[in-house]
């Protein structure tokens, strides 16, 4: 290869031991790229390295052990050097000094080259990552280290010929990373421009990647303060840019495309090697755990997890599940290296390796299920009870200086009460909200031999619905599907105290010789917003407690059309608040006991978030003189508020007639929706 010099010392060195070499011969422009170094000893004092003791010398290994001088001391008392021989046929006055040198042996202890930081394109194929270009080009040249190879694209197109306004090279680097810097190293002709163009994945409303420009080069540019090009090293045009930090797993480098002037055209950018550089922890990894097996079929409960999460840094997890598993083979050569099959097929049996069989997911296998929030214990989503499972962690930053850190993943199963639950809820279709009305939860096991059966049956609502019961029965499917009568009911059903939102009934063990085909559950509620999902599941009590198993929506009674246990309300127009009731309508704020409050009773329905609810006092003058207000996480539901005469700073208003409002503080523009707020007419006496 040809070199260029950069350090030559001009003086033998017999101190220094640490040189410090930059390379950038320009000042606006880091990052020249270069493969080979070069260190050349021109000389050396060899065997007189320097002088040693007599004993220092015998202590010596003989690879260090240097030259011996003799010494004759002549008449004006210089000394001559003299060979071994003639030094002992010398006289004792005429014979001088023997000195004893250490070998000097010229040695490099360390050599450290300090780049722009870890090049990411590099790693791209091998990461799982690709590249595309518009044009016909071997990608592979472009990232593989290897100055020698380049790819060449026209620019410029004769006559005719010319198609698009720009060429494209498209990467996916196969991992997200933290980018500032790009260089280009040319085996050719230069690019008369380019631009830079990053995507972390996130897309446009056409689902196209959305875009963000990095870096350009424009063709009058030079050398700028964005990007910088180096010719004098002898062995190669570079160029380049720095720019504002970006996160990126998607990169292009975009050049514009002419028609020439001429018939001909034909001008060339020939590229030998594109690198992207960035500093700090990688802002999001995907880790994906082995294929876990369970041991069995087991009813999944909750995962946990412990996990350093710094300010900006996050990590989430997901499950999947499934019965099956499937088998892919891999093949290897006896390098080791891994090749198709139909690679693996022409090679000669001398140069195959072993073929190696691999377990996959199956065909019955779910999609990841929705993230994790509770890192203390979250219910398991993912389709349950299942015989294997694979868990992936998603490690996230917004910062380059800060990463997550995952420690520690629990997981918590039991064996399942049956080997499935489905269930289906009737009506779905809730044609009023805000009125109670009678609903029918049908639960169908599918037994094996040894299952243990159920004896419990919880149902949770959201917040804002109270449930109550109405009967529980078991039977065939066809019974159960019309109206039933206490022949079906359950042995020993009751309700076991829950908290409003949910029901859990108690009642005589179900296994697989009861000969029950489905479970009914009736009870009452009333819908509030436009759609309700209803979790039902179902224990045996002498397994312990907290072993619920999850009953999934599907087919229970094939009479009854419904499939899901989401409850959902009928668009309709109308008002978010219903139902006022305002008692008594005079407030008398005296102390006695008697009317000391006025009680706003109502409901709030069609509100999917936590808007505050409120009634706001005013005087007949349109003075504000109380708040009332309640805030929950979701603001559909049933609302009492009670009003006793005060202003906001305690005193008692004045007697006189007031305005109520009872709103919603939401945003009703483009709603199919009524008033937000009803008024009421009050009055304070004493």
């Amino acid at each position: 290869p040809e070199f260029t010099t950069i350090l030559r010392t001009l003086k033998p060195n017999k101190e220094q031991r640490v040189f410090e070499l930059v390379t950038n011969s320009e000042p606006t422009f880091a990052g020249t790229g270069m493969r080979f170094v070069q260190i050349i000893i021109t000389g050396s004092d060899f065997d007189r390295g320097r002088e040693v003791s007599p004993a220092q010398y015998e202590a010596l290994s003989a690879s260090d052990q240097g030259a011996i001088e003799f010494y004759k001391r002549q008449a004006d008392g210089s000394e001559t050097v003299v060979a071994p021989e003639i030094y002992e046929l010398l006289t004792a006055a005429q014979q001088g000094p023997i000195r004893y040198f250490q070998r000097e042996r010229p040695r490099l202890a360390e050599l450290e080259v300090w780049a722009e930081g870890d090049e990411i394109l590099t790693g791209t194929l091998a990461r799982g990552g690709y590249g595309t270009a518009t044009q016909t080009a071997a990608i592979n040249n472009l990232i593989d280290g290897q100055i020698e190879s380049k790819v060449q694209f026209l620019y410029s197109f004769g006559r005719g010929s010319f198609k698009d306004p720009e060429g494209i090279l498209f990467f996916d680097l196969g991992a997200f990373y933290w980018i500032d810097a790009f260089r280009l190293a040319y085996g050719g002709s230069t690019f008369r421009d380019y631009r830079l163009d990053f995507s972390d994945g996130s897309l446009e409303a056409d689902g196209t990647l959305k875009w963000i420009t990095g870096g350009t080069r424009v063709p009058t540019q030079d050398v700028t303060a964005s990007a910088g090009r180096v010719t004098n090293l002898g062995f190669g045009v570079y160029e380049g840019n720095d720019f504002e930090r970006v996160k990126a797993r998607f990169f292009r480098f975009v050049w514009e495309q002419y028609e020439s002037a001429t018939a001909r055209g034909g001008a060339t950018g020939q590229p030998a090697e594109l690198q992207l550089y960035g500093q700090g922890y990688h802002p999001e990894v995907a880790l994906t755990s082995n294929l876990i097996r369970l041991g069995g079929s087991r009813n999944l409960l909750s995962i946990e997890w412990d996990a350093d999460t710094p300010p900006g840094t996050s990590v989430v997890l997901q499950t999947r599940t499934g019965n099956e598993l499937d088998e892919v083979l891999r093949y290897f050569k006896k390098d080791g290296t891994e090749v198709t099959e139909a690679e693996y097929n022409k090679l000669l049996s001398i140069f195959r390796g072993d073929t190696i069989g691999e377990e996959v997911a199956g065909a019955d296998w779910s999609d990841w299920s929705a993230p994790y929030e509770d890192a203390s214990g979250s219910p398991i989503t993912s389709p349950s009870p299942r015989a294997y499972l694979e868990v992936r962690a998603v490690l996230r930053s917004d910062t380059p200086d800060y990463s997550a850190t995952l420690r520690s993943i629990r997981l918590n199963f039991t064996n399942p009460v049956a080997q499935g639950l489905s269930g289906e809820v009737t009506p779905f279709a809730v044609e009023q909200l805000g009125q109670p009305q009678q609903f029918s939860l049908y639960v169908r096991p599918q037994f094996a031999a040894g299952d243990p059966g159920f004896d419990q049956l919880l149902v949770v609502a959201p917040s804002d619905m109270r449930l109550a019961f109405e009967g529980v029965y078991g039977g065939p499917a066809v019974a159960l599907a019309t109206d039933v009568g206490t022949d079906w009911a359950l042995d020993g059903a009751e309700v076991v105290p829950t908290a409003g939102d949910s029901l859990q009934v108690a009642f005589s063990a179900i296994s697989p010789s009861s000969g029950v085909e489905v479970v009914r559950l009736d009870f009452s509620t009333a819908l509030f917003s436009t759609g309700a999902v209803l979790q039902a599941s179902l224990q045996h009590s002498a397994e312990g407690e907290g072993g619920w198993q999850r009953v999934d929506p599907g087919e229970a009674v094939e009479a009854i059309v419904s499939n899901t246990t989401t409850l959902v309300g009928a668009v309709q127009e109308g008002a978010l608040v219903q139902a006022v009731a305002v008692e008594p309508h005079v407030v008398t704020p005296n102390g006695d006991g008697i009317n000391d409050e006025i009680g706003f009773h109502f409901q709030v329905v069609k509100v999917g978030d936590g808007s505050p609810v409120e009634v706001l006092i005013h005087d007949m003058r349109g003075r504000r003189v109380r708040r009332l207000v309640e805030q929950r996480p979701a603001s559909t539901g049933i609302y009492g508020m009670e009003w006793d005469g005060r202003d906001e700073q305690g005193a008692v208003v004045p007697p006189g007639v007031y305005l109520a409002r009872v709103r919603v503080d939401t945003d009703t523009k483009g709603a199919r929706i009524g008033r937000a707020e009803v008024l009421r007419t009050i009055a304070v006496a004493y």
